[in-house]
């Protein structure tokens, strides 16, 4: 099983992710909120990750995105091909709560794979 993150499986353009934010179905869980869109024909999913300004220094804001990107990275095998997700923190929390969080909108968002 592949855990690592390559830069085709991220969101990387702002365009991307504000098209993400538009179009998308939002849900939220725990201070995470998820944030997907269906793309056609579209071989692999991306995800991007967001902390915004209101939740702290750079420091700490770049810790949750740091705890997103590994929750991501390690659950990232049970989310279907063909996605655009977008993941935002509303609050600091802790990295175990962060992936069960994530874990969890990725199940109510119906976006895991049939066998699973």
């Amino acid at each position: 099983m592949d855990q690592t993150f390559k830069k085709d499986e991220r969101l990387r353009r702002s365009q991307d992710i504000t098209e993400t934010l538009k179009a998308g179905a939002r849900l939220g869980q725990d201070g995470i909120s998820l944030t997907f869109r269906e793309r056609e024909g579209a071989p692999g999913t991306r995800a991007g990750f967001i902390v915004r300004k209101k939740l702290g220094k750079a420091v700490s804001r770049n810790l949750m995105k740091r705890r997103m990107r590994e929750a991501y990275r390690r659950i990232k095998c049970s989310v279907k091909p063909g996605y655009d997700l977008v993941f935002s923190a509303n609050q600091i929390i802790e990295y175990i709560r962060v992936r069960e969080a994530m874990a969890e909108l990725i199940k109510r968002g119906k976006i895991e794979p049939e066998d699973q």
